[in-house]
C-alpha cells in the first residue's frame, strides 16, 4: 500500500482499490478490456474497534 496522505491505494492486478482514510469512501479504478478507464464507487466503510471486528452484516439469502 502506498502512503499518499488522505488517499490510500492498493493495486489488484490491473485495478486499484482507493480508500479515503478521512471519510471512509471506497472506489475501484481500472481499465476495461477495450481500453477505457473506469472508476466505480463502492460505498463507505465503517471503522471497527479492533482488527477483525464485524461492523456490518447482511443476512445471506437461501437458494430457492
Amino acid at each position: 500500500m502506498k502512503d499518499n496522505g488522505r488517499y490510500q491505494a492498493i493495486t489488484l492486478g490491473k485495478e486499484a482499490l482507493i480508500l479515503d482514510t478521512l471519510e471512509g469512501h471506497l472506489w475501484l479504478w481500472g481499465k476495461s478490456n477495450d481500453g477505457r478507464l473506469f472508476i466505480f464507487y463502492q460505498g463507505q466503510v465503517s471503522p471497527g474497534k479492533e482488527m477483525g471486528d464485524i461492523v456490518d452484516q447482511f443476512p445471506s439469502e437461501e437458494p430457492k
